[in-house]
């Protein structure tokens, strides 16, 4: 089952959405131990190794050798970029992920004050400024707003090895569902899903 986790800016408009992954425990490998330990049993001291048997040692080891060089390919971080645009408003995501384990992510949003549906700076600060102590104070979560005439520039981002999804959720703003507070990590694929279906857009060259 998907666990989503929604964590929106105090804006109270841009949506970020990310998926929690569960975590899923290494299917268990005695069977298989047990099958090998069969096979070394059926074979004597004595017996010889074939030809055949070498060549299938060789490429199981190259095939191994393969393998390792592609895991440590996925083990550099990586981004992806998404981009939603409607009137008054238009945000930002970036997710940084080495495979499919989400480390970071930050947003930003242009956000206009007739958007907001204030006046102007000052209700705009009455507004915002005291959800934005709250989330300032988390750890792994930097926050910030900078007030123009026309509206504001909002950046959030979330490291994901330091924040406590406990913590996040107890944000104004911030959804889990109810068996969230079990997932282990943010999943990129299922974050790309929902932030598809959200009508977000992947930037150019992603």
């Amino acid at each position: 089952m998907k666990r989503l986790f929604k964590l929106c800016t105090i804006g109270g408009i841009a949506l970020v959405i990310a998926a929690c992954g569960n975590g899923e425990e290494e299917a268990d490998t005695s069977d298989e131990a047990a099958t090998e330990e069969s096979r070394s049993a059926e074979g004597g001291p004595g017996d010889s190794v074939s030809d055949e048997e070498e060549i299938e040692d060789a490429d199981a080891e190259s095939e191994n050798e393969s393998e390792e060089t592609e895991s440590d390919a996925s083990d550099e971080e990586q981004s992806k970029t998404f981009v939603i645009e409607e009137e008054g408003f238009m945000n930002e995501l970036v997710y940084y992920h080495i495979d499919d384990e989400v480390q970071r992510q930050t947003s930003e949003s242009e956000i206009t004050y007739e958007a907001l549906a204030v006046e102007n700076e000052d209700e705009a600060r009455s507004l915002l400024e005291e959800e934005a102590v709250d989330y300032s104070s988390v750890d792994g979560v930097e926050h910030s707003i900078e007030y123009g005439g026309d509206g504001i520039t909002e950046t959030l981002e979330v490291d994901y090895t330091v924040a406590n999804l406990g913590e996040i959720a107890n944000l104004e703003g911030a959804e889990f569902d109810e068996e969230a507070e079990d997932a282990q990590f943010i999943s990129m694929e299922q974050s790309e899903e929902q932030l598809v279906g959200a009508g977000y857009e992947p930037a150019e060259g992603e």
